[in-house]
C-alpha cells in the first residue's frame, strides 16, 4: 500500500488511491459501519436548529460508504421522531472505484429516498479544491454527473452542519495537514459547525517525531489542534477513548468533538 502511493507523484495521490481500490487492498476499510459513529451519534444532543433547515453533514474520504448509511439512518430517525427537517450527506473520495463500491453499499443499505428521508449524495473530487469542482456520482435524487452546487444551489463555503473526519487525516502527508486546516474552518458553517474526529493511529509525542512512513501517518493530539485552533475550530471535548473502538485500534484511536468559532481567525 504504502509504495503504491509514494510511487504516485500527485499531490493528492489520487492514482495511487484508486489503484489500491481497484486491487482490493484497503487495509484502512473496515468494510462495515463504524461502531464508534454510532455511539457517538446515538448520544449527540440534537440540535435545535436541525428543526428550521436543511442540516448537512460531509464525509471527506468516505471509501467504501458504510459511514453514510450510518449517517442517514440517525437523521431518518431524528426526522419520524420529528427532530429534524432536511438532510444531505455527502459522501467525498479522490476514488471514482471507491465511489463505485459505495454506490453499492448504499443501494442495498438504505431504503428507497429518492422522494423522502436524506438526500444521499457521492461526489469524486479533491478535498482541498473549492466544492463546486466536485462531480456528483450517485445520488439518491437522481442528479447524476453534475457539480455539487448544481444539485443544491445553496451548497457554499461554510455551508456544513457536521464534518466526520476517520482515517483521512492519517492519510495525509503531514505537510498538508496546515491545508486540511484550513478546509475545515471553510466548510464548516461559522458559529454552529461540528467536526467529528476519531483520531489514528495515536501516537505520543516523541514517537510521532521521529521519521515513520505512511500512509497511515501517525498523529498526535496535537497535530489535530496545530492544524486547527488557529483557523477557529476549537475543541468541544476533550480527546476520550470510546468502548465501540473495534479491538485492533482501541489503543491507537482516540474521539474528540470540534466547533467552529463564529469568527473563524483565517479562512481559505
Amino acid at each position: 500500500m504504502q509504495q503504491r502511493i509514494r510511487d504516485d507523484s500527485s499531490v493528492t495521490k489520487s492514482h495511487g488511491w484508486d489503484e489500491l481500490w481497484k486491487e482490493g487492498v484497503t487495509p484502512w476499510d473496515l468494510d462495515m459501519p463504524t461502531p464508534a459513529l454510532k455511539a457517538e451519534l446515538d448520544a449527540m444532543e440534537c440540535p435545535t436548529n436541525q428543526k428550521e433547515k436543511t442540516y448537512r453533514i460531509l464525509v471527506p474520504g468516505c471509501g467504501s460508504g458504510f459511514d453514510l448509511v450510518t449517517l442517514a439512518e440517525h437523521q431518518k430517525e431524528l426526522q419520524n421522531k420529528g427532530l429534524a427537517q432536511a438532510c444531505v450527506v455527502v459522501g467525498l473520495d479522490i476514488s471514482s472505484t471507491s465511489l463505485k463500491r459505495a454506490e453499492e453499499v448504499l443501494t442495498s443499505s438504505l431504503p428507497d429516498y429518492s422522494t423522502e428521508g436524506p438526500h444521499v449524495i457521492l461526489a469524486c473530487g479533491d478535498f482541498f479544491s473549492h466544492l463546486g469542482s466536485w462531480k456528483v456520482e450517485y445520488s439518491s435524487q437522481n442528479h447524476h454527473a453534475v457539480e455539487l452546487s448544481a444539485v443544491d444551489s445553496s451548497f457554499q463555503e461554510g455551508s456544513f452542519d457536521l464534518i466526520y473526519d476517520y482515517v483521512f487525516f492519517c492519510a495525509l502527508p503531514p505537510a498538508l495537514r496546515s491545508q486540511w486546516g484550513e478546509a475545515m474552518a471553510t466548510l464548516l458553517k461559522p458559529g454552529t459547525g461540528k467536526l467529528l474526529t476519531l483520531m489514528f493511529p495515536v501516537y505520543d509525542e516523541i514517537t510521532t517525531s521521529a521519521k515513520m512512513e505512511g500512509p497511515p501517518y501517525p498523529v498526535s493530539v496535537n497535530d489535530y489542534r496545530t492544524a486547527l485552533e488557529p483557523r477557529g475550530v476549537v475543541m468541544e471535548s476533550q480527546p476520550y477513548k470510546s468502548a465501540h473502538t473495534i479491538p485492533p485500534r482501541s489503543q491507537k484511536e482516540l474521539v474528540c468533538w470540534w466547533r467552529r468559532e463564529a469568527s473563524p481567525h483565517s479562512s481559505l
